[in-house]
Protein backbone atom coordinates (compact mmCIF):
# COMPACT_ATOMS: atom_id res chain seq x y z
CA UNK A 1 0.00 0.00 0.00
CA UNK A 2 1.28 3.68 -0.92
CA UNK A 3 2.17 6.19 1.70
CA UNK A 4 -0.90 8.16 0.77
CA UNK A 5 -3.05 5.33 2.06
CA UNK A 6 -5.54 6.09 -1.16
CA UNK A 7 -5.93 5.55 -4.73
CA UNK A 8 -3.75 7.77 -6.79
CA UNK A 9 -4.74 8.86 -9.88
CA UNK A 10 -1.29 8.89 -12.65
CA UNK A 11 -1.87 10.20 -16.30
CA UNK A 12 0.46 8.55 -18.33
CA UNK A 13 1.80 10.36 -21.89
CA UNK A 14 2.46 7.20 -23.52
CA UNK A 15 1.88 5.87 -27.68
CA UNK A 16 2.69 2.36 -26.30
CA UNK A 17 -0.25 0.12 -25.14
CA UNK A 18 2.41 -2.06 -24.23
CA UNK A 19 4.67 0.10 -22.33
CA UNK A 20 1.89 1.46 -20.18
CA UNK A 21 0.56 -2.14 -19.34
CA UNK A 22 3.98 -2.63 -18.15
CA UNK A 23 4.44 0.71 -16.52
CA UNK A 24 1.11 0.10 -14.48
CA UNK A 25 2.21 -3.66 -13.40
CA UNK A 26 5.62 -1.72 -12.13
CA UNK A 27 3.43 0.44 -10.24
CA UNK A 28 1.10 -1.86 -8.79
CA UNK A 29 3.93 -4.88 -7.93
CA UNK A 30 5.48 -1.84 -5.78
CA UNK A 31 2.29 -1.82 -3.51
CA UNK A 32 0.63 0.98 -4.83
CA UNK A 33 -3.38 1.00 -6.63
CA UNK A 34 -3.74 3.34 -9.09
CA UNK A 35 -5.93 4.96 -11.69
CA UNK A 36 -4.24 4.93 -14.53
CA UNK A 37 -5.17 6.91 -17.46
CA UNK A 38 -2.74 6.92 -20.91
CA UNK A 39 -3.25 9.95 -23.61
CA UNK A 40 -0.78 10.00 -26.77
CA UNK A 41 -0.81 13.50 -27.83
CA UNK A 42 -0.32 16.67 -26.66
CA UNK A 43 -3.99 17.86 -26.84
CA UNK A 44 -5.25 15.01 -24.86
CA UNK A 45 -3.08 15.90 -21.96
CA UNK A 46 -3.92 19.34 -21.63
CA UNK A 47 -7.61 18.22 -22.02
CA UNK A 48 -6.81 15.74 -18.81
CA UNK A 49 -5.17 18.16 -17.28
CA UNK A 50 -8.50 20.33 -17.26
CA UNK A 51 -10.59 18.18 -16.60
CA UNK A 52 -9.21 16.13 -13.08
CA UNK A 53 -6.87 16.72 -10.10
CA UNK A 54 -3.99 14.39 -10.82
CA UNK A 55 -1.17 13.36 -8.51
CA UNK A 56 1.63 12.34 -10.93
CA UNK A 57 2.39 12.33 -14.69
CA UNK A 58 4.75 9.75 -16.30
CA UNK A 59 6.00 10.64 -19.21
CA UNK A 60 8.06 9.43 -22.04
CA UNK A 61 11.24 10.84 -23.45
CA UNK A 62 10.36 10.89 -27.21
CA UNK A 63 6.47 9.95 -28.71
CA UNK A 64 6.06 10.47 -32.23
CA UNK A 65 4.38 13.68 -32.40
CA UNK A 66 6.25 15.25 -29.07
CA UNK A 67 8.01 15.06 -26.09
CA UNK A 68 8.95 15.23 -22.66
CA UNK A 69 9.88 18.84 -22.83
CA UNK A 70 6.65 19.45 -24.77
CA UNK A 71 4.44 18.20 -22.04
CA UNK A 72 6.99 20.07 -19.03
CA UNK A 73 5.89 23.41 -21.01
CA UNK A 74 2.48 22.29 -20.45
CA UNK A 75 1.93 21.29 -17.19
CA UNK A 76 4.35 24.93 -16.25
CA UNK A 77 1.61 26.63 -18.00
CA UNK A 78 -1.39 24.44 -15.78
CA UNK A 79 0.37 25.00 -12.53
CA UNK A 80 0.97 28.40 -13.08
CA UNK A 81 -2.68 29.21 -14.14
CA UNK A 82 -3.58 26.92 -10.52
CA UNK A 83 -1.42 28.14 -8.00
CA UNK A 84 -2.18 25.51 -5.34
CA UNK A 85 -1.16 22.60 -7.83
CA UNK A 86 1.75 20.71 -7.46
CA UNK A 87 2.20 17.77 -9.93
CA UNK A 88 5.58 16.02 -9.74
CA UNK A 89 5.79 15.14 -13.69
CA UNK A 90 8.50 11.76 -13.73
CA UNK A 91 10.64 10.74 -17.12
CA UNK A 92 10.69 7.25 -18.61
CA UNK A 93 13.00 6.66 -21.08
CA UNK A 94 15.91 4.55 -22.10
CA UNK A 95 19.70 5.77 -21.68
CA UNK A 96 19.49 9.88 -22.60
CA UNK A 97 22.59 10.91 -21.10
CA UNK A 98 23.30 13.43 -18.19
CA UNK A 99 22.87 16.36 -20.45
CA UNK A 100 19.25 15.03 -21.77
CA UNK A 101 18.26 14.34 -18.08
CA UNK A 102 20.19 17.36 -16.44
CA UNK A 103 17.77 19.73 -19.29
CA UNK A 104 14.71 17.93 -17.88
CA UNK A 105 15.32 18.75 -14.75
CA UNK A 106 15.62 22.11 -15.03
CA UNK A 107 12.78 22.11 -16.64
CA UNK A 108 10.68 20.71 -13.95
CA UNK A 109 10.86 17.10 -14.37
CA UNK A 110 11.42 15.45 -10.65
CA UNK A 111 12.48 12.30 -11.88
CA UNK A 112 14.06 10.05 -14.44
CA UNK A 113 13.61 6.44 -14.58
CA UNK A 114 15.17 4.00 -16.91
CA UNK A 115 12.51 1.78 -18.29
CA UNK A 116 14.57 -1.28 -17.92
CA UNK A 117 14.46 -0.40 -13.97
CA UNK A 118 10.85 -0.07 -13.77
CA UNK A 119 11.39 -2.31 -10.51
CA UNK A 120 12.60 1.29 -8.47
CA UNK A 121 9.47 3.42 -10.49
CA UNK A 122 7.19 3.17 -7.46
CA UNK A 123 9.59 3.76 -4.46
CA UNK A 124 10.15 7.26 -6.79
CA UNK A 125 6.42 7.88 -6.98
CA UNK A 126 5.82 7.38 -3.62
CA UNK A 127 9.20 9.62 -2.84
CA UNK A 128 8.00 12.37 -5.09
CA UNK A 129 4.31 12.23 -3.77
CA UNK A 130 5.70 12.87 -0.19
CA UNK A 131 7.72 15.97 -1.12
CA UNK A 132 4.72 17.26 -3.26
CA UNK A 133 3.18 16.98 0.21
CA UNK A 134 5.89 18.92 1.72
CA UNK A 135 6.09 21.31 -0.54
CA UNK A 136 2.96 22.80 -0.16
CA UNK A 137 1.64 21.19 2.65
CA UNK A 138 -1.86 20.49 0.33
CA UNK A 139 -5.22 21.47 2.72
CA UNK A 140 -7.21 19.30 0.33
CA UNK A 141 -4.69 16.16 1.11
CA UNK A 142 -5.76 16.34 4.79
CA UNK A 143 -8.44 14.26 6.42
CA UNK A 144 -10.75 13.81 9.11
CA UNK A 145 -9.74 17.04 10.68
CA UNK A 146 -6.36 16.77 10.14
CA UNK A 147 -3.85 20.11 9.83
CA UNK A 148 -1.78 20.94 7.08
CA UNK A 149 1.31 20.79 9.67
CA UNK A 150 -0.01 17.54 11.20
CA UNK A 151 0.38 15.95 8.10
CA UNK A 152 3.43 17.09 7.31
CA UNK A 153 4.94 15.84 10.74
CA UNK A 154 3.08 12.30 10.37
CA UNK A 155 4.28 11.47 6.60
CA UNK A 156 7.75 13.49 7.97
CA UNK A 157 7.65 10.54 10.94
CA UNK A 158 6.04 8.06 9.44
CA UNK A 159 7.95 7.89 6.12
CA UNK A 160 10.47 4.75 6.21
CA UNK A 161 13.12 6.03 4.46
CA UNK A 162 15.99 8.96 5.59
CA UNK A 163 14.42 12.62 5.25
CA UNK A 164 16.74 15.62 6.24
CA UNK A 165 15.66 19.24 5.79
CA UNK A 166 18.56 21.52 5.30
CA UNK A 167 19.01 25.17 4.80
CA UNK A 168 20.65 26.31 1.86
CA UNK A 169 24.43 26.36 3.02
CA UNK A 170 23.78 22.45 3.87
CA UNK A 171 23.10 23.39 7.54
CA UNK A 172 20.81 20.29 9.49
CA UNK A 173 17.41 21.79 9.96
CA UNK A 174 15.69 18.46 11.01
CA UNK A 175 15.80 14.80 10.72
CA UNK A 176 13.40 12.28 10.76
CA UNK A 177 13.11 8.88 12.75
CA UNK A 178 14.78 6.75 9.77
CA UNK A 179 17.45 9.51 9.28
CA UNK A 180 18.61 9.42 13.06
CA UNK A 181 18.68 5.82 13.27
CA UNK A 182 20.69 5.92 9.65
CA UNK A 183 22.89 8.23 11.71
CA UNK A 184 22.98 7.10 14.89
CA UNK A 185 22.76 10.13 16.36
CA UNK A 186 19.88 12.38 18.37
CA UNK A 187 18.35 15.64 17.04
CA UNK A 188 19.76 18.10 19.42
CA UNK A 189 23.09 16.59 18.49
CA UNK A 190 22.61 17.43 14.77
CA UNK A 191 20.55 20.42 15.06
CA UNK A 192 23.05 23.28 13.53
CA UNK A 193 25.77 20.63 12.01
CA UNK A 194 26.56 20.88 8.25
CA UNK A 195 25.43 17.46 6.63
CA UNK A 196 29.44 17.45 5.78
CA UNK A 197 29.98 16.64 9.17
CA UNK A 198 28.14 13.85 9.79
CA UNK A 199 30.25 10.74 10.79
CA UNK A 200 28.96 8.26 9.06
CA UNK A 201 29.35 9.34 5.88
CA UNK A 202 32.25 6.98 3.98
CA UNK A 203 32.73 9.47 1.59
CA UNK A 204 32.51 13.00 2.42
CA UNK A 205 34.03 14.58 -0.60
CA UNK A 206 31.17 13.26 -2.13
CA UNK A 207 28.94 14.44 -0.09
CA UNK A 208 30.62 18.13 -0.44
CA UNK A 209 30.25 17.50 -4.39
CA UNK A 210 26.48 17.00 -4.48
CA UNK A 211 25.58 20.49 -2.46
CA UNK A 212 27.66 22.01 -5.09
CA UNK A 213 25.90 20.61 -7.74
CA UNK A 214 22.64 21.14 -6.27
CA UNK A 215 23.32 24.49 -5.41
CA UNK A 216 24.42 25.33 -9.04
CA UNK A 217 21.33 24.27 -9.79
CA UNK A 218 21.35 20.83 -11.12
CA UNK A 219 18.83 18.49 -9.91
CA UNK A 220 20.25 15.63 -7.74
CA UNK A 221 18.77 11.63 -8.79
CA UNK A 222 19.79 8.52 -7.20
CA UNK A 223 23.15 9.64 -5.75
CA UNK A 224 24.71 6.88 -4.62
CA UNK A 225 26.55 6.95 -0.76
CA UNK A 226 27.93 4.40 1.16
CA UNK A 227 27.37 4.86 5.27
CA UNK A 228 28.03 3.31 8.41
CA UNK A 229 25.75 3.16 11.24
CA UNK A 230 27.36 3.10 15.06
CA UNK A 231 27.77 -0.90 15.58
CA UNK A 232 29.33 -0.19 11.86
CA UNK A 233 27.20 -1.63 9.60
CA UNK A 234 27.43 -0.57 6.12
CA UNK A 235 24.27 0.76 4.30
CA UNK A 236 23.90 1.52 0.50
CA UNK A 237 21.90 4.81 0.41
CA UNK A 238 20.19 6.50 -2.75
CA UNK A 239 19.75 10.49 -2.98
CA UNK A 240 18.00 12.99 -4.33
CA UNK A 241 18.24 16.75 -3.20
CA UNK A 242 15.02 19.23 -3.85
CA UNK A 243 14.35 22.27 -3.16
CA UNK A 244 11.27 23.20 -1.49
CA UNK A 245 9.67 26.53 0.51
CA UNK A 246 9.02 25.52 4.28
CA UNK A 247 6.73 28.72 6.11
CA UNK A 248 7.95 30.90 3.47
CA UNK A 249 11.96 29.86 3.95
CA UNK A 250 13.55 28.32 1.54
CA UNK A 251 14.87 24.82 2.36
CA UNK A 252 16.71 22.04 0.60
CA UNK A 253 15.65 18.44 1.01
CA UNK A 254 17.60 15.21 1.11
CA UNK A 255 15.44 12.12 0.15
CA UNK A 256 16.88 8.66 0.96
CA UNK A 257 16.69 5.11 -0.32
CA UNK A 258 18.73 2.36 1.40
CA UNK A 259 19.35 -0.09 -1.56
CA UNK A 260 21.89 -2.05 0.18
CA UNK A 261 20.09 -5.31 -0.05
CA UNK A 262 19.17 -4.43 -3.30
CA UNK A 263 22.22 -4.07 -4.59
CA UNK A 264 23.65 -7.19 -2.96
CA UNK A 265 20.29 -9.49 -4.05
CA UNK A 266 22.06 -8.25 -7.84
CA UNK A 267 25.46 -9.19 -7.01
CA UNK A 268 24.53 -12.95 -5.82
CA UNK A 269 21.88 -13.13 -9.18
CA UNK A 270 24.99 -11.94 -11.54
CA UNK A 271 27.15 -14.28 -9.51
CA UNK A 272 24.68 -17.17 -9.56
CA UNK A 273 24.23 -16.52 -13.65
CA UNK A 274 28.01 -16.45 -13.76
CA UNK A 275 28.74 -19.68 -11.72
CA UNK A 276 25.91 -21.66 -13.86
CA UNK A 277 27.26 -20.77 -17.28
CA UNK A 278 31.12 -21.45 -16.00
CA UNK A 279 29.70 -25.20 -14.36
CA UNK A 280 27.99 -25.94 -17.40
CA UNK A 281 31.65 -25.45 -19.09
CA UNK A 282 33.17 -27.21 -16.25
CA UNK A 283 30.94 -30.49 -16.88
CA UNK A 284 31.30 -30.79 -20.08
CA UNK A 285 34.81 -30.15 -19.80
CA UNK A 286 35.69 -32.26 -17.12
CA UNK A 287 33.85 -34.92 -18.92
CA UNK A 288 36.25 -34.75 -22.24
CA UNK A 289 39.08 -34.71 -20.08
CA UNK A 290 38.16 -37.54 -17.86
CA UNK A 291 38.57 -39.79 -21.11
CA UNK A 292 41.92 -38.26 -22.15
CA UNK A 293 43.74 -38.74 -18.30
CA UNK A 294 42.27 -42.35 -17.75
CA UNK A 295 44.11 -43.20 -21.22
CA UNK A 296 46.97 -42.04 -19.87
CA UNK A 297 47.28 -43.53 -17.21
CA UNK A 298 46.77 -46.89 -18.08
CA UNK A 299 49.00 -46.78 -20.89
CA UNK A 300 51.90 -45.60 -19.16
CA UNK A 301 50.87 -47.99 -16.17
CA UNK A 302 51.38 -50.59 -18.65
CA UNK A 303 54.52 -48.87 -20.05
CA UNK A 304 56.36 -48.85 -17.00
CA UNK A 305 55.65 -52.08 -16.17
CA UNK A 306 56.97 -53.36 -19.76
CA UNK A 307 60.00 -51.32 -18.93
CA UNK A 308 60.61 -52.23 -14.90
CA UNK A 309 64.12 -53.20 -16.14
CA UNK A 310 65.27 -49.92 -17.65
CA UNK A 311 65.40 -47.59 -14.67
CA UNK A 312 65.58 -43.88 -16.57
CA UNK A 313 62.70 -44.79 -18.79
CA UNK A 314 60.37 -46.21 -15.64
CA UNK A 315 61.18 -42.78 -13.75
CA UNK A 316 59.94 -40.64 -16.77
CA UNK A 317 57.08 -42.84 -17.01
CA UNK A 318 56.60 -42.51 -13.38
CA UNK A 319 56.66 -38.41 -13.73
CA UNK A 320 53.86 -39.03 -16.42
CA UNK A 321 52.01 -41.07 -13.85
CA UNK A 322 52.42 -38.05 -11.34
CA UNK A 323 51.27 -35.33 -13.57
CA UNK A 324 48.19 -37.75 -15.15
CA UNK A 325 47.31 -38.31 -11.32
CA UNK A 326 47.19 -34.43 -10.91
CA UNK A 327 44.84 -33.67 -14.04
CA UNK A 328 42.90 -36.48 -13.15
CA UNK A 329 42.21 -35.08 -9.87
CA UNK A 330 41.52 -31.62 -11.05
CA UNK A 331 39.17 -32.89 -13.48
CA UNK A 332 37.56 -34.71 -10.40
CA UNK A 333 37.64 -30.78 -8.49
CA UNK A 334 36.13 -29.26 -11.97
CA UNK A 335 33.24 -31.90 -12.53
CA UNK A 336 32.63 -31.77 -8.22
CA UNK A 337 32.23 -27.72 -8.64
CA UNK A 338 30.01 -28.18 -12.06
CA UNK A 339 27.45 -30.40 -10.14
CA UNK A 340 28.23 -29.90 -6.39
CA UNK A 341 25.83 -31.47 -4.55
CA UNK A 342 26.15 -30.13 -0.60
CA UNK A 343 24.87 -33.63 0.43
CA UNK A 344 21.75 -32.02 2.68
CA UNK A 345 20.25 -35.46 2.67
CA UNK A 346 23.01 -37.10 4.05
CA UNK A 347 23.48 -34.35 6.72
CA UNK A 348 23.37 -35.19 10.17
CA UNK A 349 23.67 -33.02 13.72
CA UNK A 350 27.48 -33.01 14.83
CA UNK A 351 29.65 -31.51 17.40
CA UNK A 352 31.47 -28.84 15.57
CA UNK A 353 34.04 -28.76 17.94
CA UNK A 354 35.09 -32.64 16.80
CA UNK A 355 34.83 -31.54 13.45
CA UNK A 356 37.73 -28.71 14.03
CA UNK A 357 40.10 -30.34 15.93
CA UNK A 358 39.96 -33.43 13.46
CA UNK A 359 40.62 -30.95 10.66
CA UNK A 360 43.37 -29.44 12.63
CA UNK A 361 44.91 -32.39 13.52
CA UNK A 362 44.90 -33.26 9.74
CA UNK A 363 46.08 -29.89 9.13
CA UNK A 364 49.10 -29.62 11.67
CA UNK A 365 50.91 -33.05 10.13
CA UNK A 366 51.08 -31.28 6.60
CA UNK A 367 52.21 -27.72 6.71
CA UNK A 368 55.58 -26.35 6.98
CA UNK A 369 57.32 -26.21 10.42
CA UNK A 370 57.73 -22.67 9.70
CA UNK A 371 53.75 -22.05 9.73
CA UNK A 372 52.35 -21.50 13.33
CA UNK A 373 48.81 -22.48 14.07
CA UNK A 374 46.94 -20.82 16.84
CA UNK A 375 43.49 -21.71 17.55
CA UNK A 376 40.67 -20.44 20.00
CA UNK A 377 37.39 -22.94 19.98
CA UNK A 378 34.86 -22.06 22.02
CA UNK A 379 31.20 -23.42 22.96
CA UNK A 380 29.38 -26.66 22.21
CA UNK A 381 27.78 -25.78 18.61
CA UNK A 382 26.15 -28.21 16.92
CA UNK A 383 25.86 -28.03 13.15
CA UNK A 384 24.02 -30.28 10.78
CA UNK A 385 26.77 -30.92 8.10
CA UNK A 386 28.10 -34.36 5.99
CA UNK A 387 31.48 -34.52 7.72
CA UNK A 388 33.46 -34.99 4.54
CA UNK A 389 31.92 -31.52 3.43
CA UNK A 390 33.16 -29.93 6.01
CA UNK A 391 36.21 -31.53 5.68
CA UNK A 392 36.29 -30.32 2.27
CA UNK A 393 35.54 -26.72 3.15
CA UNK A 394 38.52 -26.29 5.58
CA UNK A 395 40.71 -27.75 3.10
CA UNK A 396 40.30 -25.48 0.62
CA UNK A 397 40.87 -22.15 3.20
CA UNK A 398 43.84 -24.18 5.10
CA UNK A 399 44.88 -24.44 1.33
CA UNK A 400 44.93 -20.71 0.71
CA UNK A 401 46.27 -20.09 3.67
CA UNK A 402 49.06 -21.86 3.37
CA UNK A 403 49.84 -20.45 -0.32
CA UNK A 404 49.07 -16.72 1.11
CA UNK A 405 51.87 -16.82 3.74
CA UNK A 406 54.34 -18.74 1.14
CA UNK A 407 57.88 -20.12 1.84
CA UNK A 408 58.88 -17.72 4.51
CA UNK A 409 56.42 -19.01 6.84
CA UNK A 410 54.00 -17.13 8.93
CA UNK A 411 50.69 -17.35 11.29
CA UNK A 412 47.65 -18.94 10.94
CA UNK A 413 44.58 -18.29 13.54
CA UNK A 414 41.27 -20.22 13.58
CA UNK A 415 38.30 -19.69 15.72
CA UNK A 416 34.89 -20.71 16.63
CA UNK A 417 32.88 -18.35 18.42
CA UNK A 418 28.81 -17.63 18.53
CA UNK A 419 27.62 -14.91 16.00
CA UNK A 420 24.17 -13.41 15.43
CA UNK A 421 22.54 -14.65 12.21
CA UNK A 422 23.59 -13.02 9.04
CA UNK A 423 21.67 -10.00 8.59
CA UNK A 424 20.48 -10.92 4.29
CA UNK A 425 19.53 -14.39 5.55
CA UNK A 426 16.09 -15.38 5.57
CA UNK A 427 14.91 -15.60 9.25
CA UNK A 428 13.13 -18.86 9.43
CA UNK A 429 14.37 -20.52 12.27
CA UNK A 430 15.55 -19.03 16.00
CA UNK A 431 18.13 -21.16 15.41
CA UNK A 432 21.60 -19.42 16.49
CA UNK A 433 25.02 -19.08 14.50
CA UNK A 434 28.37 -19.62 14.46
CA UNK A 435 31.71 -17.96 13.33
CA UNK A 436 34.36 -19.94 12.35
CA UNK A 437 37.38 -17.80 11.15
CA UNK A 438 40.43 -18.77 9.39
CA UNK A 439 43.01 -16.07 9.55
CA UNK A 440 46.61 -15.48 8.02
CA UNK A 441 49.60 -13.52 8.11
CA UNK A 442 50.12 -13.65 4.12
CA UNK A 443 50.35 -10.97 1.75
CA UNK A 444 46.70 -10.54 1.57
CA UNK A 445 44.36 -9.89 -1.58
CA UNK A 446 43.79 -6.45 -3.36
CA UNK A 447 40.70 -4.74 -3.17
CA UNK A 448 40.10 -5.11 -7.22
CA UNK A 449 40.60 -8.83 -6.45
CA UNK A 450 38.66 -9.13 -3.53
CA UNK A 451 35.25 -9.12 -5.22
CA UNK A 452 35.99 -12.27 -7.77
CA UNK A 453 37.68 -14.39 -5.42
CA UNK A 454 34.23 -16.40 -4.98
CA UNK A 455 33.88 -16.43 -8.66
CA UNK A 456 34.62 -20.31 -10.36
CA UNK A 457 38.16 -20.59 -12.07
CA UNK A 458 39.07 -16.95 -10.62
CA UNK A 459 42.69 -17.24 -9.11
CA UNK A 460 45.61 -14.98 -7.82
CA UNK A 461 48.26 -17.68 -7.68
CA UNK A 462 50.39 -18.74 -10.70
CA UNK A 463 50.48 -22.81 -11.26
CA UNK A 464 54.10 -21.81 -10.26
CA UNK A 465 53.36 -20.97 -6.20
CA UNK A 466 56.00 -23.04 -4.34
CA UNK A 467 53.80 -23.81 -1.34
CA UNK A 468 52.41 -27.46 -2.00
CA UNK A 469 53.40 -29.18 1.24
CA UNK A 470 53.68 -32.65 -0.73
CA UNK A 471 54.88 -33.91 -4.16
CA UNK A 472 52.41 -35.74 -6.55
CA UNK A 473 53.40 -39.70 -6.17
CA UNK A 474 52.67 -42.55 -9.18
CA UNK A 475 50.18 -44.47 -6.79
CA UNK A 476 47.11 -44.93 -7.48
CA UNK A 477 45.68 -43.03 -4.23
CA UNK A 478 47.47 -40.04 -5.16
CA UNK A 479 44.20 -38.69 -6.64
CA UNK A 480 42.62 -39.62 -3.58
CA UNK A 481 45.04 -38.26 -1.26
CA UNK A 482 45.49 -35.49 -2.68
CA UNK A 483 41.96 -34.41 -1.64
CA UNK A 484 43.29 -34.51 2.11
CA UNK A 485 46.34 -31.93 1.70
CA UNK A 486 46.18 -28.18 2.10
CA UNK A 487 47.22 -26.50 -1.55
CA UNK A 488 47.52 -29.91 -3.45
CA UNK A 489 48.25 -30.50 -7.16
CA UNK A 490 45.05 -28.63 -8.25
CA UNK A 491 46.59 -24.76 -6.52
CA UNK A 492 45.91 -22.39 -8.32
CA UNK A 493 43.17 -23.17 -10.63
CA UNK A 494 40.96 -21.09 -8.41
CA UNK A 495 38.22 -23.56 -7.41
CA UNK A 496 38.72 -23.76 -3.98
CA UNK A 497 36.70 -20.59 -2.07
CA UNK A 498 33.81 -20.32 -4.91
CA UNK A 499 33.18 -24.18 -3.41
CA UNK A 500 33.28 -23.03 0.26
CA UNK A 501 31.17 -20.00 -0.96
CA UNK A 502 28.25 -22.70 -2.44
CA UNK A 503 28.71 -25.37 0.55
CA UNK A 504 28.12 -22.47 2.84
CA UNK A 505 24.58 -20.71 0.88
CA UNK A 506 23.19 -23.43 0.39
CA UNK A 507 23.64 -24.58 4.58
CA UNK A 508 21.43 -21.37 4.67
CA UNK A 509 24.79 -19.46 6.28
CA UNK A 510 27.19 -16.99 4.96
CA UNK A 511 31.01 -16.43 3.84
CA UNK A 512 32.74 -13.26 4.30
CA UNK A 513 36.58 -11.72 3.71
CA UNK A 514 38.32 -9.35 5.12
CA UNK A 515 41.77 -8.21 3.52
CA UNK A 516 44.63 -5.52 2.86
CA UNK A 517 47.24 -6.16 0.78
CA UNK A 518 50.27 -6.97 2.95
CA UNK A 519 48.19 -7.30 6.17
CA UNK A 520 46.77 -10.96 5.70
CA UNK A 521 43.12 -12.25 5.25
CA UNK A 522 40.56 -13.60 7.34
CA UNK A 523 38.10 -15.86 5.98
CA UNK A 524 34.83 -16.17 8.27
CA UNK A 525 32.12 -19.23 7.99
CA UNK A 526 28.85 -18.20 9.67
CA UNK A 527 26.93 -21.18 10.01
CA UNK A 528 22.97 -21.87 11.73
CA UNK A 529 23.18 -24.19 14.42
CA UNK A 530 20.81 -27.31 15.09
CA UNK A 531 20.01 -26.40 18.22
CA UNK A 532 21.03 -24.43 21.27
CA UNK A 533 25.22 -24.92 22.75
CA UNK A 534 24.83 -27.74 25.75
CA UNK A 535 27.34 -25.88 27.88
CA UNK A 536 30.06 -23.26 27.65
CA UNK A 537 33.28 -24.62 27.06
CA UNK A 538 36.66 -23.35 25.58
CA UNK A 539 39.61 -24.65 23.97
CA UNK A 540 42.96 -23.40 23.04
Amino acid sequence: MSVTGRELRILHINDSEDDAFLTRRALERGGLRVNFQRVDSLGDFETQLDAGHWDLVLCDYELKSFGARHALQSLAAYQKAHSTSDIPFIVLAGSIGEDNTADLMRRGARDYINKNKLNTLAAAVERELIAARIRHHNPELTQDGFSSNQLHTAVFEAAPDPILVLDLKGGIIDLNSAALELFSMDRDSCSGMNITELTAWRNKPLVESLLKKHRSGLHIRNAEILSASHDQQEHLISWSIDDVELDSVARVLWFGRDITHMRAAEQNLLRRRKNEALCTFGAGLSHDLHTTFSDVLMLTGKATRRGAQDEELSRYHRGIQASASAGAHLVQRIAYVSNVHTGKELARPVALLNLMREALFEFERQIPENIRIRSRLTGEHIIAIHPALFQEMLTNIFANATAAIGVNGGEIQVRVEDAPPPQQLPQRSPANHVHISVSDSGHGILPEHLERVLDPYFTTKSSTDASTPEKPTATRDSVTAATRVPGSQCHGVGLGLSLVHRIVTDLNGELSLRSLPGEGCTVTLTLPCVEEPLRGGESE
